[in-house]
């Protein structure tokens, strides 16, 4: 009877697993269609918050890197050299990727939002 409740036990751990590799999707960096990780990890972080709090940081962490299209990943792995991704937290794991993956601004975008802002030379930027 034992070996039935562990066997169902493991079951369960092995079916939740699953459920949540599959909720969620591939992440491949956009910046122009607003695709950030920041959004990515805002859209699934109940997901890690609740139905993965008891898992240990290597299992969320595992399953956040599977999730990064093969670009992503080569990006990320770069990124952390000469560290091993092995010895970076899940939470650090979250904050680099969201560091890598951000919004980028043309510089176009950037007068946009700062019209007043002018730069002369090389004298410091002044704002009119």
């Amino acid at each position: 009877m034992l070996q039935l409740l562990k066997l169902s036990g493991k079951s369960e751990k092995l079916f939740l697993t699953n459920y949540v590799a599959h909720s969620i999707t591939e992440f491949k960096y956009e910046p122009d269609e607003g695709v950030t990780f920041e959004a990515y990890y805002r859209r699934y972080e109940q997901i890690f918050d609740k139905d993965c709090k008891d898992w240990d940081d290597k299992m969320k962490k595992h399953l956040i890197k599977r999730k990064l299209a093969v670009t992503e990943h080569e990006q990320y792995s770069n990124y952390v050299l000469p560290r091993k991704s092995l010895d970076i937290d899940f939470n650090d794991t979250i904050d680099i990727l969201c560091k890598i993956f951000s919004t980028i601004h043309s510089k176009y975008q950037h007068h946009c939002r700062c019209p007043g802002i002018q730069v002369r030379g090389k004298e410091n930027v002044q704002n009119s």
